[in-house]
């Protein structure tokens, strides 16, 4: 198992977090730490510790989470 940590843009709107939390369960991860690094009128970056399987596992999910709307992985 590895710890990956994927530093988000979401979109500053309630139940945003959850459909990014949705994608990674999605994606057999398991989320074990969430700093917020900034916070915006419309928009939040946060660094969310995954643990993940392998590499390809973590790029799924890095897929799974460019694929909801108003986030993206930087």
């Amino acid at each position: 198992m590895l710890d990956c940590t994927y530093r988000v843009q979401i979109h500053h709107r309630a139940g945003q977090f959850a459909q990014v939390a949705s994608a990674i369960a999605e994606g057999a991860g398991l989320i074990g730490d969430v700093v917020t690094v900034s916070l915006g009128r419309e928009h939040s970056v946060r660094e969310i510790t995954v643990e993940v399987r392998h590499g390809g596992h973590a790029e799924r999910i890095a897929e799974l989470l460019n694929e909801v709307d108003d986030v993206r992985v930087l």
